[in-house]
C-alpha cells in the first residue's frame, strides 16, 4: 500500500468515526430533551439510562480518541514521505554535484543519474544557491 492511499484509507476511516459522533451527538440529545419531558418513572429505568448515556458517551470519546490517533499516524506518513523524497532529492544533487566538478556536461550529467536535463539544471542552480 503506498502512503497516499495509506492516508486516504485513514481519511475515510476518521469520516465514519466522525458520523458516528454525530449520532451519538444526536442521542445524548434527544435523550436529554426527553427525560426533561418525560422523565424516568423509576429508579430502575433512571439507572438503565444512565448506564446507556454512558455507554454512548464513551463510545463517542473512543471515536474522537481514534481520530486523533490517525491523524498523528497522517503527520507521521505525510513527514516520512517528504523525508524519503527530500533524501532521493539530495542523492541526486550529490551525484549531479560530483559529476559537474568532475566536468562532465548537464547533457552527460542527466544521462548518468537518470534524470532530465531540466532537472539537472534545477539541481545545478539549487547547489549554486547553496554555495553562494
Amino acid at each position: 500500500m503506498t502512503v497516499k492511499k495509506a492516508i486516504e484509507s485513514i481519511e475515510g476511516n476518521n469520516k465514519y468515526h466522525l458520523e458516528d459522533i454525530e449520532l451519538y451527538n444526536e442521542i445524548l440529545k434527544k435523550y436529554e430533551e426527553l427525560k426533561k419531558t418525560d422523565p424516568p418513572h423509576s429508579d430502575l429505568v433512571e439507572k438503565m439510562q444512565r448506564i446507556f448515556l454512558d455507554m454512548v458517551t464513551m463510545i463517542k470519546k473512543s471515536k474522537e480518541t481514534q481520530i486523533q490517533f490517525n491523524n498523528a499516524i497522517i503527520k507521521i506518513l505525510t513527514q516520512r514521505e517528504e523525508l524519503v523524497v527530500q533524501d532521493k532529492v539530495n542523492g541526486r544533487r550529490n551525484q549531479v554535484r560530483k559529476l559537474f566538478l568532475e566536468g562532465y556536461s548537464q547533457k552527460e550529467i542527466a544521462q548518468k543519474v537518470g534524470s532530465s536535463l531540466s532537472t539537472v539544471e534545477k539541481d545545478l542552480n539549487a547547489i549554486r544557491k547553496n554555495i553562494h
